[in-house]
């Protein structure tokens, strides 16, 4: 009877356990994101005007012939394993997440004003860097759309509170 109690607690345990090589805090992720089949961006694309800022932990997209890269911050915990960019407006809700160890595997899907996006996500935490890539694709403005992000991120401290 003990055996199967031991047993029983250590398999609802397991996914905390597993999550604990994941570090929790604040990390900076570094995006770049490529839509096949897309008319390459030219390299001088529209800044902010002059005067304007990006909110805080947030930099401006830039642009290149070989896509977009995007900088921003976010507090990752054990609710919130895939990064994202908490000043988006897209609408994101992860489908499913499995974590195993240092690796973080989801489905996500975005309501979009544009029309709505399903992703995958791979992820892998390694003390203070992680690195990931992510597959969308789905449907905006009544077109078909792919697109593929790979992300590194690091470490940066605790959350601010």
């Amino acid at each position: 009877m003990l055996k199967r109690v031991l047993l029983a607690v250590s398999l609802l345990t397991a996914p905390l356990l597993a999550s604990a090589e994941i570090k929790y805090g604040l990390w900076s992720f570094d995006t770049k994101m490529t839509m096949p089949n897309m008319p390459k961006m030219p390299a001088n694309m529209p800044q902010l005007p002059p005067g304007v800022k990006m909110p805080a932990g947030m930099s401006m997209p830039q642009f290149s012939p070989e896509g977009m890269k995007m900088t921003f911050q976010h507090c990752v915990n054990k609710e919130q394993l895939v990064p994202k960019n908490d000043k988006s407006k897209e609408d994101c809700k992860v489908d499913k997440m499995d974590v195993k160890g240092d690796t973080v595997n989801a489905t996500m899907t975005c309501n979009t004003p544009e029309g709505q996006l399903k992703g995958k996500f791979a992820a892998t935490y390694s003390g203070d860097t992680m690195q990931s890539t992510m597959d969308i694709s789905g449907t905006a403005h009544n077109h078909p759309m792919q697109m593929h992000q790979d992300t590194t991120g690091k470490y940066i401290g605790a959350c601010p509170k």
